[in-house]
């Protein structure tokens, strides 16, 4: 049996154990059984922790925007000290596609390449911390508005492991989505507690990490409105946060002929009301409640209707106890924050569902769920506390177990990617390549192929080899990418190299048509990855 299969198997087992032995707990307060079953309960979660971890750590690049995000990092880390590119850094946004500006973001990769290199497990490993780091704000955050320790706790925990966040865990490219949640958390909690001007800043601070963060004003607002802190002078300095942002923002994109931002602002104006709702009432609710991947999951449509069941048994019995009101104003609560963190991506939405290939990494648009799932996950809580307290406890326990286990198997695909990705590694590293030696893959989205095209970037003297994908009809192949990114002074100059540089399905030719490529050798030999090892073609 796979590991993390035999993990979910054995958190089951552990909770089965649980619910047999501590069977007849007699209230909420007691100091002996209840203690022992939430030791098994927390032995459940380390055990998840511990397996999320191993297999995140295994997980290499596996994606295009992991190398890209390293290259920044390593940019960024070289020119710690250049004047020309600090300049560029704050005034100036970074793609020549997009215009993304994420000053903060660029330099936590910078801060991360300093400390690791290309060691991606340092990377994960960091990325499981953030996580960690996350969970614990929303613990505050809860305890900011109510002060139920339960709640908070078995809040922070269900949104620690939900399986919405495998996609997370999986790049190495997500620390943005990690800082950009963080700093949001953080901001409404200070402003929760009245720290208005600490929580512009942190407001401010998730901005610059990632533009999707722009909805923490209306997440202030909505905290104040369930807290009944109507106040507008508590509002200003969000305000004046959102206007310094904003006004900075326009100074940065106020550059001639600015495509970039044309294109990427219509992406938003031409969606259809459809596709609005359809990601709205359809496909948000689904990322949040049940994130079953289809073709992963066995039974997928059993354990959706199973959770769909719970959740709202859980949720009737939350109202008949607790009333009408106070339901509404939590779950109001929930669904307004998910809207709203969700809003800038909802036609981006789609079911996760597997690849056509298991060598092309997944992409299922679970990030964008990151922020969203802070206070259904709380409100889902909420509704297990009103559960009378013989249940309480086991419910939220089976709660954790399943929200964890649901974590493993959507993490696996990642971590079968990440393998094959290492073992390609491993094989161009355990020999010497004589000079017509490439490798030919069939996919072009195969996630050995950014390794192949940007590993020597990101390490210089790393091992790599030409790259043809398709048949090898002409000795057509792509270079390894060698631009050194210590003599691009801004990151708008190493963006453009590298998507110069990058290989799409738009570059490969259909078999038989006429060859249009430079020819690389005629004498060229072939290598395909066959069970980790590179074997002639």
């Amino acid at each position: 049996m796979p590991a993390p299969q035999f993990a979910v198997v054995l958190m089951w087992a552990a909770l089965l154990f649980a619910l047999w032995r501590f069977r007849e707990p007699s209230g909420p307060h007691e100091t002996g059984d209840l203690r022992r079953l939430w030791l098994l309960g927390g032995g459940c979660v380390a055990l998840a922790c511990v397996i999320v971890v191993w297999m995140a750590v295994g997980i290499g690049p596996i994606d295009d925007d992991d190398w890209y995000f390293m290259v920044i990092g390593r940019w960024a880390s070289q020119h710690a000290s250049s004047g020309e590119a600090w300049h560029a850094l704050l005034f100036e946004f970074g793609s020549p596609r997009e215009p993304t500006f994420r000053p903060l973001s660029k330099l936590w990769l910078g801060l991360m390449y300093g400390l690791f290199g290309d060691n991606w497990a340092g990377w994960h490993v960091a990325g499981v911390v953030l996580q960690v780091w996350v969970a614990v704000l929303v613990y505050h955050l809860v305890r900011a508005l109510t002060p139920d320790r339960w709640l908070a706790f078995t809040g922070a925990v269900l949104y620690g492991l939900h399986p919405s966040h495998a996609e997370v865990l999986g790049w190495c490219s997500a620390h943005e989505t990690f800082l950009m949640t963080g700093f949001i958390v953080l901001a409404v909690t200070l402003h929760a507690r009245d720290k208005t001007r600490w929580a512009a800043v942190c407001a401010l601070a998730a901005m610059l990490c990632k533009e999707q963060a722009f909805a923490v004003f209306g997440a202030i607002v909505l905290v104040d409105l369930y807290a009944r802190k109507l106040d507008w002078r508590r509002w200003v300095a969000p305000v004046a946060a959102l206007g310094a942002i904003l006004v900075w923002r326009a100074v940065v994109l106020a550059e001639p002929n600015n495509q970039a931002h044309a294109e990427f602002t219509s992406q938003f104006l031409d969606v259809g009301v459809g596709e609005f709702l359809a990601g709205a009432l359809l496909m948000a609710p689904a990322l949040i409640a049940a994130p079953v991947v289809s073709g992963l999951w066995p039974m997928e449509t059993v354990f959706s209707a199973l959770a769909a069941i719970a959740g709202v048994l859980v949720i009737v019995f939350a109202t008949r106890r607790a009333g009408r009101v106070e339901t509404l104003r939590w779950w109001a609560l929930a669904a307004l924050w998910a809207w709203g963190m969700m809003l800038p991506v909802l036609s981006d939405l789609k079911v996760p569902g597997m690849p056509s290939d298991p060598n092309l990494s997944p992409d299922w648009h679970l990030r964008h769920a990151h922020t969203a799932l802070v206070l259904p996950c709380v409100a889902f809580a909420w509704a297990l506390s009103q559960l009378p307290a013989r249940v309480r406890d086991h419910a939220a326990a089976a709660a954790i177990v399943a929200f964890g286990a649901g974590l493993l198997m959507n993490l696996t695909p990642y971590a079968d990617v990440g393998a094959r990705v290492r073992a390609a590694t491993d094989a161009l590293d355990g020999r010497d390549w004589p000079e017509n030696a490439g490798v030919r893959l069939v996919q072009p989205l195969d996630a050995v192929a950014p390794m192949l095209r940007f590993r020597k970037v990101v390490t210089p003297d790393a091992a790599s080899l030409p790259l043809l994908i398709g048949e090898p009809r002409c000795g057509c192949a792509a270079m390894p990418a060698t631009f050194d990114t210590a003599a691009l002074p801004t990151l708008r100059k190493v963006a453009a190299r590298f998507q110069a540089s990058h290989m799409g399905e738009e570059d490969i030719v259909e078999p038989g048509a006429e060859c249009g490529c430079t020819k690389w050798r005629e004498d060229a030999v072939w290598y395909r990855l066959k069970e980790g090892r590179l074997v002639a073609d």
